[in-house]
């Protein structure tokens, strides 16, 4: 027995260093092209300029020297604007910093509890969206605690619509498949008081200039080969009835394969989504009780930087594989069990 733990420790202990030498690289690969902070600045820009968020010229001009990348517009609603205000008041490397640690702490945090192996923190797609300063992290980690927490889905799930509602497309079917009507009143009720204030703020324009921002970040995103290459370019119409049949098979498996299977869901029907996005799929793939599953979680890391959606597919399709195993094992164990004591 002691030898065997002695073994995978030892294993977990190569799989640590070989992902942490992984993260080094590609964060020392991908820095020309997405530098420390890149996705961050745009919303601290926005956050220390409230009154021309979502002026695309005037925030790409605010914001810091280093990111040299052109147009950056902010494309959050005004709900973000909202809770992302107080983050304006800090230097920028500290408001990144606090930023980006608590957006790590709640997804490592959430995904330890639904189970996933403690060397998650190490795992280089999950570095990328620290490094860049990516809000999917925040929004990931609270979807993920809503997950884990049911007490807290309510609060939480409301918070996680307010930043980043194309992340949270299919949250409603978890209240619907639990019939949880309380939850559901509380989520909306969070995200509606949001809604309120922020238009109390910032005014009903607000709401169309976020919708215009959106379109030109797809617009920049589209017009930029470097930055096309890396969007999951899916298609809403012909994965809508797929995404919903995903949602549906996974949603009596444990908390971090239904995450993965309502993250994935929304990115691809989403009209705009980024390849490191996939990056929210780790907690299923590097499961405690599924090492089996690790060797999928290395692949994916090493392609999908390539071509995402078609990696992103085979990744959703390999959980509804492993979901499908284990309900055929809870079903035959039973039976077995009755064969045994009939015999």
């Amino acid at each position: 027995m002691r030898s065997r733990y002695s073994i995978r420790l030892l294993y977990e202990a190569v799989v640590v260093v070989a992902l942490a030498s992984a993260s080094l690289w590609v964060l020392y690969l991908l820095n020309s092209f997405q530098p420390l902070g890149a996705d961050f600045a745009p919303v601290w820009t926005a956050a220390a300029h409230l009154s021309s968020a979502y002026d695309i010229a005037a925030i790409t001009q605010a914001q810091p020297d280093f990111t040299n990348l052109g147009q950056r517009p902010f494309a959050y609603p005004p709900t973000a604007l909202l809770l992302f205000a107080a983050l304006g008041l800090l230097p920028f490397w500290l408001s990144y910093a606090t930023f980006t640690l608590a957006g790590l702490w709640v997804f490592v945090w959430a995904a330890l509890r639904a189970g996933a192996a403690w060397w998650v923190v190490v795992f280089p797609p999950l570095l990328l969206l620290a490094h860049i300063g990516q809000p999917s992290l925040l929004v990931g980690g609270l979807i993920l605690s809503g997950l884990v927490f049911p007490a807290c889905r309510g609060v939480v799930f409301g918070i996680a619509v307010a930043l980043k509602p194309q992340l949270c497309l299919f949250l409603p079917l978890v209240f619907l498949f639990e019939r949880d009507l309380r939850g559901a009143t509380i989520a909306a009720g969070v995200a509606a008081a949001l809604a309120i204030l922020a238009t109390l703020s910032f005014g009903s324009d607000a709401w169309t200039q976020w919708i215009a921002a959106a379109r030109d970040l797809v617009s920049v995103a589209t017009s930029n080969p470097k930055l096309s290459h890396y969007m999951i370019n899916s298609d809403p119409l012909l994965f809508a009835v797929p995404a919903f049949a995903l949602v549906w098979v996974m949603r009596n498996s444990e908390p971090a394969f239904l995450f993965a299977a309502l993250i994935g869901a929304a990115l691809l029907v989403s009209p705009y989504a980024m390849n490191y996005e996939t990056a929210l799929l780790i907690p299923a793939f590097v499961s405690r009780a599924r090492p089996s599953l690790w060797i999928f979680a290395v692949l994916l890391v090493l392609v999908c930087f390539v071509s995402p959606l078609p990696v992103l597919v085979l990744a959703l399709l390999a959980l509804v594989l492993t979901q499908a195993r284990d309900v055929a094992g809870r079903t035959a164990a039973p039976e077995a069990c009755a064969e045994s004591v009939v015999s």
